[in-house]
């Protein structure tokens, strides 16, 4: 399952999509500085990618193995700006008892390290599920616990080997691309093939997540 997401981005014309993915993302990039326009560029830059993401995730569910073209571009809101907040939300509904533990603990967080590390491990837990359980249902309603902690529950303990990779492989792209972005001149080319990367391999092995517990999950 690991070494199926991380060689996914060079199957078939996965390598043209990241050689693609890379210069439009330089571009998105530049034009981000643009007066006045720079901050929509980057929402919609985001969206953009966000909304592969999505797609990388549902070709893999339904048994997928080479990487869908980029999605198509006719309505801004479908495309780009509503993959973008549902991501947000999924965000948040994860992270929703860390940030209330936050707030609850706001004044002796040091004296409660151990409660805030284990509500972000949780949060850690949850996340994985709930983006599948988002593509899946197409809305934030497959993000809700009543939906999402069930399946997870039903996929232990290999479910934790998954999310331990997947955390792996974010704190592995985080580095790798801050060490790349030190590159004199070619910094920003490698730091965005390296994101578009692993993003990639994120999405696939949120699908395949789906494709090998697909009973255990059991919601439909």
């Amino acid at each position: 399952m690991v070494f199926d997401a991380l060689v996914y981005p060079f199957k078939g014309s996965g390598w043209i999509m990241i050689g693609i993915g890379t210069v439009l993302s330089l571009l998105l990039n530049v034009a981000s500085f643009a007066p006045l326009l720079g901050g929509a560029v980057s929402l919609c830059s985001a969206g953009y990618f966000t909304s592969f993401y999505f797609d990388i995730i549902a070709s893999t569910v339904t048994g997928g193995e080479e990487c869908p073209d980029w999605p198509s571009v006719s309505n801004m809101w479908d495309d780009m700006l509503r993959p973008l907040l549902q991501l947000f939300g999924a965000i948040f509904v994860s992270f929703l008892p860390l940030l209330i533990c936050l707030y609850v603990l706001r004044e002796a967080k040091s004296e409660h390290f151990a409660v805030v590390l284990s509500f972000f491990g949780f949060g850690c837990l949850y996340f994985p599920m709930a983006i599948l359980g988002l593509v899946q249902f197409g809305n934030l309603s497959g993000t809700l616990p009543h939906v999402v902690v069930p399946a997870l529950w039903r996929c232990l303990p290999g479910y934790l080997l998954t999310v331990a990779t997947f955390v792996f492989v974010l704190i592995v792209s985080a580095v790798i691309q801050r060490l790349a972005g030190k590159v004199p001149f070619w910094g920003w080319l490698l730091a965005s093939t390296v994101s578009l990367y692993f993003l990639m391999v994120q999405a696939r092995l949120i699908g395949l997540l789906y494709v090998k517990n697909e009973e255990r999950i059991g919601w439909f």
